[in-house]
């Protein structure tokens, strides 16, 4: 019998959240019609403000999802307790998404889940790095690549193979998220081992 004394456990932990954002994904790229209204658009922002969040949801290409969800899936596991919550990604994708529209006046749209790819790479990192010994390098070169990926993009040395030739990948909006999930990790963590059972 369960004690209702307990403290509840949230719906979903933030590795959940990340396979229930890539689910999301493939089920709107079969239903492209909905995925085009759904993509971040900065006219259409002011009467769809969810389009801050949705943009995330959406990809370009088969090939651009299934890099983005692969990266994700593995990021998430990596990161494991310290994946980011769902309330502190989806705070991490409207802030982001505001301030690249802010900041970015050319960005007509956008389109894809990288940026939360980016929320869960430094959790990623710093689970490996706690680990000590090869998993420590492997954290230092994960970050350091990431880091050379985007300066290499912000200098237009390099481009996404998975983006349409037309579109620039917003190495900005990256850099933000990968702040904003290092920034999480100075949250208080949640000891989930310790929580009693029934």
């Amino acid at each position: 019998m369960s004690d209702c004394r307990q403290p509840c456990r949230g719906i979903l932990s933030g590795s959940d959240f990340a396979l229930a954002t890539v689910g999301i994904g493939f089920l709107l790229y079969l239903l492209p019609d909905h995925g085009a209204s759904l993509q971040l658009t900065r006219q259409g922002l002011a009467l769809h403000p969810w389009q801050l969040v949705s943009g995330h949801l959406v990809h370009w290409s088969p090939s651009h999802l299934a890099g983005n969800a692969c990266a994700l899936l593995l990021l998430a596991r990596l990161a494991g307790e310290r994946a980011p919550p769902p309330m502190w990604a989806l705070a991490g994708l409207l802030l982001c998404s505001a301030t690249m529209i802010a900041a970015l006046p050319d960005l007509a749209f956008y389109r894809g889940s990288s940026t939360l790819v980016a929320i869960h790479l430094m959790p990623a990192a710093a689970t490996l790095w706690q680990r000590g010994g090869r998993p420590r390098r492997a954290a230092a070169v994960l970050v350091a690549v990431y880091l050379a990926h985007l300066l290499s993009q912000a200098f237009g040395l390099d481009s996404s193979p998975l983006l349409p030739a037309n579109v620039r990948s917003t190495w900005e909006l990256h850099l933000l998220g990968l702040g904003w999930g290092g920034i999480g990790l100075l949250l208080p963590q949640r000891n989930l081992s310790s929580r009693p059972s029934s």
